[in-house]
């Protein structure tokens, strides 16, 4: 490596100017290495390999050679930041570049790195984090058979009436046709009549008819509604009423039990939903707990962030944001961002916050980590992974083979670390227990008929799959 002088001067905990020279000495030793180097490996027209006269070789070949040590001096300078200056670099800000470089003299140029924090002690006195008690209520079991129960449905094609009734489901040949577009048709359609989201047209248009009669409606998508494509666009339907049908829900029992496969009895199946909906709740107050204690500590101990990672890190999450709103078919626009610099600025700023919160989160990790001495070894890999391969049900070599090497083991490595280092500060902090929040109450049977949500614990906004499944065609 090079020799090379370097001086600093910092601009922030996280920024510094470096100041690198190199003697005129150095730089003829470089250019000496560069010209043997040439003169023994490139075949120089009307002369053999390594016989050209020095003088031809320094005017063929001296710029590319300077170039070369140029660009040579300005990486070892980067490698040296650590040794010399107990500086560790992150990202070059800026580079100025030595003008009119011909190796006749010195060399000076000069850059600025942002480097990793310095973090000092890790204030974690006096910090409260709370982790919520995990209560299964009775309701909460009711509500994951009910779902169940709607699982398991079948349809019945009602026999003694042919006029369709308003808490019907009937099924039926559709086509749809919106604004101008080509219609589309549909074969055998299941229509919830009195399912909330399907268009009150449709609904008044099908009641009262009998079995075989055709139908016809029009409607119209709010202004205001996400997708761009459907708002305020008019909507035609026609179609026929093939049958008319009913939901029937089995009951809940042991014969019921003995159907899903996973008891014998209902009071075992109710056993085994608790179960389930225990470990599922261990998993979110766990995760829950962990952003809580991070963020206390990140609150206690304010943390630098090198500016280009804090703008690398931003750019990420608002990616994430804006891709995950897109799949509910929502952007900036739609929320009126683009047009409202003032939304915009408070938008970036949240993303910023979000981004500062997490980096300086990862700092402390790496901190507290070498401080505690905290490592997992290919044991504790070796013993994630069985694990995982049971709970997923699948082989074990399977589970190896994903997080063999490279990225994805080093993830995990990296995931059991910090799980490690969870638990150490659990005993380090207070940890407050505190009371779930209480379910809504209702004050009538979930049965059937029930139309609050409360059969499957989903809101109008669900986007689950056993909620799709209950929403017409629009």
């Amino acid at each position: 490596m090079s020799e090379i002088k370097l001086e600093s001067t910092e601009i922030s905990p996280v920024e510094f100017d470096v100041k690198a020279s190199v003697a005129h000495s150095e730089i003829e030793k470089l250019l000496e290495e560069g010209y043997e180097e040439v003169s023994n490996s490139v075949q120089i027209k009307g002369f053999r390999k390594g016989k050209a006269p020095r003088k031809v070789v320094e005017r063929m070949f001296r710029k590319k050679i300077l170039n070369d040590i140029e660009q040579r001096l300005v990486e070892d300078a980067l490698r040296q930041t650590y040794p010399q200056l107990g500086l560790d670099p992150l990202a070059v800000q800026k580079f100025n570049k030595p003008e009119n470089f011909n190796g006749e003299s010195d060399l000076n140029f000069s850059f600025i790195i942002e480097t990793r924090p310095k973090i000092g002690d890790v204030l974690l006195d006096g910090l409260k984090v709370e982790e919520e008690r995990i209560v299964i209520e009775e309701e909460a079991v009711t509500h994951e058979l009910d779902a169940m129960r709607r699982q398991l449905a079948v349809m019945e094609t009602v026999e003694d009436r042919d006029v369709v009734e308003a808490s019907d489901w009937i099924l039926c040949d559709i086509e749809q046709q919106l604004g101008t577009e080509t219609p589309r048709k549909n074969e055998g359609v299941q229509l919830q009549l009195d399912n909330e989201h399907i268009f009150p047209e449709i609904k008044n248009a099908i009641i009262g008819k009998k079995i075989g009669e055709e139908f016809e409606a029009e409607a119209k998508y709010e202004e205001d509604m996400p997708n761009k494509n459907l708002a305020g666009k008019f909507v035609r339907f026609k179609g026929i009423i093939n049958k008319i049908q009913k939901q029937v829900i089995p009951e809940a029992n042991d014969e019921f039990a003995k159907e899903t496969g996973m008891a014998e009895t209902l009071e075992g199946l109710k056993n085994e939903i608790r179960s389930r909906l225990t470990k599922m709740h261990e998993g979110r107050v766990r995760r829950d707990f962990t952003d809580k204690l991070w963020d206390a500590i990140v609150a206690q101990n304010e943390v630098p962030i090198p500016p280009t990672l804090l703008k690398e890190q931003t750019e990420k999450l608002r990616e994430q944001r804006e891709k995950e709103m897109k799949s509910y078919g929502l952007d900036i626009s739609v929320m009126g961002l683009d047009k409202d610099p003032e939304k915009m600025a408070n938008y970036m700023a949240g993303i910023e916050k979000q981004a500062r919160n997490l980096l300086s989160a990862v700092f402390i990790q790496e901190k507290l980590a070498g401080e505690y001495k905290i490592e997992v070894s290919e044991k504790d890999l070796d013993a994630e992974l069985a694990k995982r391969a049971e709970e997923y049900g699948v082989p074990l070599a399977r589970m190896r083979a994903q997080f063999g090497e490279g990225e994805n083991r080093e993830n995990l490595r990296y995931e059991l670390r910090n799980l490690k280092l969870v638990e150490l500060l659990r005993e380090k902090v207070e940890v407050v227990p505190v009371d779930p929040p209480k379910m809504p109450e209702h004050n009538h049977e979930h049965g059937e008929g029930c139309d609050c949500g409360c059969e499957h614990g989903h809101d109008e906004n669900c986007d689950c799959d056993d909620c799709k499944e209950d929403k017409p065609a629009e």
